[in-house]
C-alpha cells in the first residue's frame, strides 16, 4: 500500500509527498556521508590527518560536481526510491559524468592536471560505494514500503 503511494507520487514529480520528500533526504544525507567516507579513507591512506575540515575539503569537489549532475540526470527522481536496479543504474549514469566534472574542479581548485591513476581510482572507489548504498536504501525501502 505505501508503495504504491511513493510510486503514485513518482508519476505526479515535483509535488513531492511529505514521505517521498524525507526518503530523497535521507538519500541526500546518505551520498554526502559516502563523499565523506571516501574522502577520509583516501586521507588515512596518505597518511594525511583527518580533521573533519579537511575531509570536507578533499570531498567538496566531487560532491559539488555529484549535486550538480545527478538532480539533472535524475539520480534523484522520487520513482527510484524503491526500485533497486534502476537506482544503481541512474547512480552509475550520474556518478560517471559527476566524477569527470568532480576531477576538473578538483585541478582547477588546487591548480593541479588530472592525474589519470588517481582518475581511475577515485572513479573505482566512489562508483561502489554510491551504486551500492543507493541500492540497498532503494531495495530497503521496497521491502518496507511494500
Amino acid at each position: 500500500m505505501k508503495q504504491a503511494a511513493v510510486e503514485r507520487q513518482a508519476k505526479v514529480g515535483a509535488t513531492a509527498t511529505a514521505p517521498a520528500r524525507s526518503l530523497l533526504v535521507a538519500l541526500v544525507v546518505g551520498d554526502v556521508l559516502m563523499f565523506l567516507l571516501f574522502a577520509a579513507w583516501g586521507r588515512a591512506t596518505h597518511a594525511e590527518p583527518l580533521p573533519l575540515l579537511a575531509i570536507v575539503e578533499t570531498a567538496a569537489p566531487f560532491l559539488v560536481a555529484w549535486l550538480a549532475v545527478a538532480p539533472l540526470l535524475g539520480a534523484y527522481r522520487p520513482g527510484l526510491l524503491t526500485q533497486p536496479l534502476p537506482m544503481a543504474m541512474q547512480t552509475l549514469i550520474a556518478w560517471v559524468a559527476a566524477c569527470v566534472l568532480g576531477l576538473y574542479i578538483r585541478s582547477a581548485w588546487l591548480q593541479r592536471e588530472i592525474i589519470p591513476t588517481f582518475a581511475l581510482v577515485t572513479f573505482g572507489m566512489v562508483a561502489p560505494m554510491l551504486v551500492g548504498w543507493r541500492t540497498l536504501f532503494a531495495w530497503w525501502n521496497r521491502s518496507r514500503l511494500a
